[in-house]
């Protein structure tokens, strides 16, 4: 005989949430990584997720590495230092 499990909405709507961000990661993980070693700032931004108060914040912080590359082109992000910041952020939502 087969057993049932029962979950309140709110449980079904956080384990549907949890999944979602999981299928997110392992999206985000699988992609290829050949784009060129730096970002400019809309492009981190859209990659971490954030507004440009935050990316500033980071920058600050020296969670990312960067560069300003002069006028017209403004400040360009070390595209691994932001990967790295993603996968450290994504670890730690996974571990908590």
């Amino acid at each position: 005989m087969e057993e049932s499990i029962y979950i309140t909405r709110a449980e079904f709507n956080q384990l549907k949430k949890q999944i979602a961000y999981l299928a997110d990661f392992v999206k985000y993980s699988m992609q290829a990584r050949t784009k060129s070693k730096w970002m400019n700032a809309d492009e981190a931004m859209k990659e971490i997720g954030c507004k440009k108060r935050k990316l500033d914040y980071l920058r600050s912080q020296g969670v990312v590495d960067w560069r300003y590359a002069g006028e017209g082109k403004g400040v360009m992000l070390l595209r691994k230092s932001v990967e790295s910041y993603i996968d450290n952020k994504s670890t730690m939502k996974i571990n908590t």
